[in-house]
């Protein structure tokens, strides 16, 4: 496994960290179509982190889910979840299912940190 640029990762996970709360009251307050902006945001900024994790540039012009389905380190089901998110950012579902991916993105994170220490280690 190549190098996981730890500090980008860990960047993106804290900005979510760090806004998430802006985008839950918008939903609690039904300002819906303002909580669509930062969604798709932080959706791309989700997507770019998992590419950061597998050691990938980001291109823009290919298929996220073939992509994200060949991601050695990626939430489960993650090539339909996000899609979903991009497609409905104005729905609390989608708000939902992208604060689960930071969580679970950020235990993946974690993981391969760990496993890369112990590959230089060995």
């Amino acid at each position: 496994m190549n190098q996981v640029k730890q500090n980008d990762v860990s960047k993106l996970i804290s900005d979510w960290k760090e806004n998430q709360q802006v985008i839950a009251a918008f939903f609690r307050e039904r300002r819906f179509q303002e909580a669509k902006k930062p969604m798709i945001h932080f959706s791309k900024q989700l997507v770019k982190a998992l590419y950061e994790l597998n050691n990938k540039s980001y291109q823009d012009d290919e298929d996220l889910n073939t992509v994200l389905a060949s991601f050695t380190y990626a939430p489960f089901n993650s090539q339909e979840r996000i899609p979903f998110i991009l497609e409905q950012p104005h729905q609390y579902h989608s708000y939902i299912q992208l604060n689960e991916l930071y969580k679970e993105t950020e235990k993946i994170y974690a993981k391969a940190v760990i496993l890369q220490k112990k590959q230089e280690v060995d």
